[in-house]
């Protein structure tokens, strides 16, 4: 490896815009890519040690080289000849992996129990991609570095950006391993030539957090309508979305909700499904508006829709008071939101206008309001770019 060779990758979080807790029941749910990024670096040295500072850590840790090939001696032969990760016994390989994690030292004092999760999708990853490319031993150590833009547990999608972002650097890593100047090779292809390299980034994300949708979109970007376990079908729309992020600072749990939900199934399973089908309408209607081209403007019509959407998933009883509260201050200044994910607190977003930042004083008192009201706010674009990889040069 070149010891000269760094690089940064980013991925981006997204959000659903509608069709939630139906798309648990096999209805379609409409997500897309937002402006905030994670964002990796990775820089090799020649070094024997492997560096891991992640913010979300607190801590630089490091893991000894000749500890990470004593991994490696003892799990290549075992999936040296699989097809990586198509055929990869996830459960098996993970437990390996686990196993590792919690029997390394990376730091004083450090409790590895606590985050488990985190560093063992990283060495699954790195493991399972090297051995995908037939590489049993490193030679030099690395540097990985995060710096996470997307708040985490917010259902703005972090994990699996952090999925993308962990993939596509061991990704591009491995391949600099025998060619130092793939990186740049992959940058001057097309879009068709590069979809191929993509969709194996979002395959081993995908194994690493077992969410299909989310790791497709954050690898591809864009807007996609999706059922729960399919492959996302891409919105072929004219344009970003303007939205405004609006955090109500209340936490909350994904499985919390959805077990709410499936407790009124259970009890009046007609009522549910009636809200249901005529959410699935709803993402119905939505997904025809953001295809249609010859629309002058989306706004109104979204605005709509996002707010019976809204108020569909309250009769579900899935929103907070907060996000209500959010609801009434948006309309005070004529835009509609709704809560976006899970709900019980979190994010809620609302669409804003094609003009809104030349309607400066107008949208300063909303963000003040909103503000002052406790709630963190940010506008952004829904519909990104996906995942992205550059050379960085050193100075």
């Amino acid at each position: 490896m070149h010891p000269t060779l760094k690089f940064a990758v980013s991925a981006p979080g997204k959000v659903i815009l509608n069709g939630e807790h139906s798309v648990v029941y096999g209805k379609a749910a409409i997500a897309g890519t937002i402006g905030l990024r994670n964002i990796l670096t990775l820089q090799a040295n020649s070094l024997s040690k492997i560096s891991i500072n992640l913010d979300i850590l607190h801590n630089v840790l490091e893991c000894d080289l000749s500890d990470f090939n004593s991994l490696l001696e003892i799990i290549y032969p075992i999936y040296k000849n699989q097809d990586l990760p198509k055929n990869l016994n996830h459960n098996e390989f993970l437990d390996k992996i686990k196993n590792f994690v919690l029997n390394t030292k990376f730091f004083e004092n450090f409790n590895v129990a606590d985050h488990v999760n985190t560093l063992s999708a990283l060495f699954y990853l790195l493991s399972g991609i090297l051995i995908s490319n037939d590489i049993h031993k490193l030679t030099g150590g690395f540097i990985v570095s995060m710096k996470s833009g997307i708040t985490t547990g917010a259902g703005l999608g972090s994990s699996a950006s952090y999925g993308v972002c962990l993939a596509g650097s061991f990704y591009f890593y491995t391949k600099s391993l025998k060619s130092i100047d793939f990186i740049e090779r992959f940058n001057k292809m097309s879009d068709d030539e590069q979809v191929s390299i993509k969709t194996e980034i979002s395959d081993w994300a995908f194994c690493s957090e077992k969410i299909m949708a989310n790791n497709t979109i954050c690898t591809f970007g864009g807007l996609v309508k999706f059922y729960r376990n399919q492959k996302p079908t891409p919105l072929k729309f004219a344009k970003s979305l303007n939205i405004l992020l609006i955090d109500s600072c209340v936490s909350r749990s994904t499985a919390a909700m959805v077990e709410k939900v499936l407790n009124q199934k259970t009890e009046n399973a007609h009522r549910v499904q009636e809200v249901f089908d005529k959410i699935e309408k709803v993402v119905d209607e939505v997904a025809k508006i953001l295809e249609d081209e010859s629309l002058p403007t989306r706004f109104r019509q979204l605005s709509e829709l996002f707010s019976k959407n809204h108020q569909l998933l309250s009769e579900l009883n899935v929103s907070h008071k907060e996000l209500d509260n959010i609801q009434q201050i948006c309309a005070r200044y004529g835009l509609s939101s709704k809560l976006t994910g899970a709900g019980g607190g979190g994010y809620a977003i609302a669409v804003l206008p094609d003009d809104y930042q030349q309607r400066h004083d107008e949208f300063s008192k909303l963000t003040e309001e909103l503000t002052g009201a406790g709630y963190q706010v940010r506008d952004t674009t829904v519909g990104n770019v996906g995942f992205q990889v550059d050379i960085v040069k050193n100075e």
